[in-house]
């Protein structure tokens, strides 16, 4: 039995969109009715290329946990870390935290209500 290469399967999770998508691609593509200076554009994009990074890493390492995980032919063990990588990334209220401080009050209450949603939550103080 021949499992698939880790290159294959990271085309896979790329494919199959394992990971939540960017929350910056919206608010950047809202540059024109958002009113963005170039230094929030330039924040927003920072923010988007760390998150990519972030993203591409975890994708590759998820991709050789996976090949290495079905030369051993445990099949429970892989759909846990399926099911974990389902999830997304943990870290993504870093990022709506960003776009928060970028933008002004204002900006905010013009995000879509899904964004907003994200963005309130994560500019939440948390609770120890």
């Amino acid at each position: 039995d021949v499992s698939p290469p880790a290159d294959t399967i990271l085309a896979r999770i790329r494919n199959q969109g394992f990971f939540a998508p960017s929350p910056y691609a919206p608010v950047l593509g809202m540059a024109d009715s958002l009113l963005l200076s170039a230094d929030q554009i330039r924040a927003l994009s920072a923010g988007a290329e760390r998150l990519r990074v972030r993203s591409d890493s975890a994708q590759k390492a998820n991709a050789t946990e996976l090949a290495a995980m079905a030369k051993s032919g445990n099949a429970d063990a892989i759909m846990r870390r399926v099911q974990v990588m389902q999830g997304g990334l943990e870290d993504i209220d870093t990022d709506y935290a960003l776009i928060g401080r970028v933008l002004t009050p204002t900006q905010r209450r013009l995000l879509p209500a899904f964004i907003a949603r994200e963005v309130d939550a994560a500019l939440r103080p948390r609770k120890p």
